[in-house]
This record gives structure tokens, C-alpha cells and sequence, in this order.
């Protein structure tokens, strides 16, 4: 039993005797280089936490002539599908999209989703994202069948 009280009070009595010696510049350089360098990690990757449409197929706010039977959408970094949706809505509010999102087979960062639209007129896509590093992204676009 005196042995634990004793461990109890060892960490205290190492960080007294730590701080009775003066701290050696270079190893005082080295901790406050290695601050700054991780505090510039955390701002670079803050700023590219969330996804954000590079491109889309139809593009944004475009006229198209022939009806797409599928929309694309691109993004800045790389999705999860499984916690991702895509939906088109005609101009009455009804979702014309068929079938799940899926992602591209040549690039983690595309998602599509098969469309099928009753009539010319403007469409809205809105989309709902999760990028691998887990951050939620939401945002849509129109578009325009014109034939």
C-alpha cells in the first residue's frame, strides 16, 4: 500500500525537478516550429473540409436541347455514395430521378444518377454529399431542357 501512495506523488515531483531546469533554445525552437507547422495544417485543411461541385453534366444553368438520361456532378474531393443523394425535381416539385446515385468507375470525386424527364422546362438538381474526411455538403443548380 505505500508503494502506490508513493506513485501517486512521482509525477508531480518529476515535473517540480523538470521545471527546476532551465529549457535547453533549440529544443524551445524545435516545439514552437512544430506548433506552427501543425496550426498551418489545420487552417490548409479547414479550408477544404466540405465538397463543392467542380462540374456538373448537364452544367449549371445551362440550355439543353437533347434530355439527359443521366445528371453528373464532379466534386472538389472525394464522396461516399452510400451517404450521398442526388435528386431532380421537374418545375411542379416531382422527382424524376431513377434508380440510386452511383459513382463514376474512373474517379472517386463523380456521382450519377440515371434521369428520366416527362417534358421540356427548367429542372433542379439538389444534392446531398459526404466527403470521406465526414464533413456534409448540400447545394443545387438548375438547368433547362430546350429542344
Amino acid at each position: 500500500m505505500m508503494t502506490l501512495h508513493f506513485l501517486r506523488y512521482v509525477p508531480f515531483q518529476l515535473a517540480r525537478a523538470a521545471a527546476d531546469q532551465p529549457a535547453h533554445p533549440v529544443a524551445c525552437r524545435a516545439v514552437a516550429i512544430m506548433g506552427a507547422i501543425l496550426l498551418l495544417a489545420a487552417g490548409a485543411t479547414g479550408a477544404q473540409a466540405h465538397a463543392h461541385i467542380e462540374h456538373a453534366v448537364p452544367a449549371v444553368a445551362s440550355v439543353v436541347q437533347k434530355a439527359p438520361d443521366t445528371v453528373e456532378i464532379t466534386f472538389n474531393e472525394v464522396v461516399e455514395p452510400a451517404f450521398s443523394t442526388i435528386e431532380i425535381l421537374d418545375g411542379q416539385g416531382g422527382r424524376v430521378e431513377i434508380g440510386k446515385v452511383r459513382p463514376a468507375l474512373d474517379d472517386a470525386k463523380t456521382l450519377r444518377i440515371g434521369a428520366k424527364l416527362p417534358r421540356p422546362g427548367v429542372y433542379l438538381v439538389v444534392w446531398r454529399v459526404l466527403s470521406v474526411d465526414t464533413h456534409r455538403s448540400t447545394g443545387n443548380f438548375k438547368f433547362t431542357w430546350a429542344p
